[in-house]
């Protein structure tokens, strides 16, 4: 649960953000908050450990905007500063700073897996990748355009993981239910898009339909790549 707007925590409270998810329909939480805090006696303090105090550097810089929501510039930092970290321990063998309850939270890892960067005078700029982006979705799965402007962009990124193939990685989905006809019973809003680009050509190298209400299982590196991939 992320801190509200203007609240401050007394000085040494731990913040803990938790991510819970909730049936559209139903309202009804996934797991119980009491099933993803069992075993915990106590509140666990901030970790002090390198990783875990840059981890929570960058959240906070951020106004506690998940990876996928910052700018470019905000992920270019959070590779510069989080990824050595990473290689770092996964070359240890010691998980550790990453282990909860004996299970491993790979959504660190899978953060840190892929470099991002910035676009250089070379690449297309973002403006016009995005547009690429759209008309392929529309092309490859038939959405008309009255449809296609109930999407909005949740993810970009830009990866630079091999330099000499620089790639624009985005991802589409619906906007508010409530904008929707039929809302949740519209089968077009349970559907959101990838779309992967060559930053110097602007050729479209993978286009993926998903579920929009997907879930990320961050217990496995598989899982939690992804956003990522």
């Amino acid at each position: 649960i992320t801190p509200l707007d203007g609240y401050t925590p007394p000085e040494g409270m731990p913040v803990i953000i938790m991510t819970v998810y909730v049936h559209p329909e139903t309202g009804e939480l996934r797991d119980s908050v009491e099933s993803r805090l069992e075993n915990r006696t106590a509140i666990e303090p901030p970790r002090q450990d390198a990783l875990n105090i840059a981890v929570r550097e960058l959240l906070e810089q951020a106004d506690y905007t998940p990876l996928w929501g910052r700018t470019l510039e905000q992920q270019a930092e959070f590779t510069a500063k989080i990824k050595p970290l990473v290689d770092a321990m996964l070359a240890s063998g010691d998980l550790s700073a990453i282990t909860y309850d004996g299970e491993v939270d790979y959504s660190i890892i899978a953060e840190a897996t892929y470099v991002f960067g910035l676009p250089g005078a070379k690449d297309v700029s973002e403006e016009v990748a995005a547009s690429v982006t759209i008309d392929a979705i529309q092309e490859t799965f038939g959405i008309p355009e009255d449809t296609i402007e109930l999407y909005t962009r949740t993810m970009t990124f830009f990866d630079i993981t091999e330099p000499e193939k620089p790639l624009w990685k985005f991802s589409f989905t619906p906007r508010s239910v409530d904008d929707w006809e039929n809302g949740f019973d519209n089968p077009q809003y349970r559907k959101s898009y990838r779309v992967r680009l060559d930053a110097l050509t602007g050729e479209v190298i993978a286009i993926e339909e998903f579920a929009t209400l997907e879930a990320y299982d961050w217990k496995t590196l598989e899982g939690a790549l992804k956003p990522y991939k």
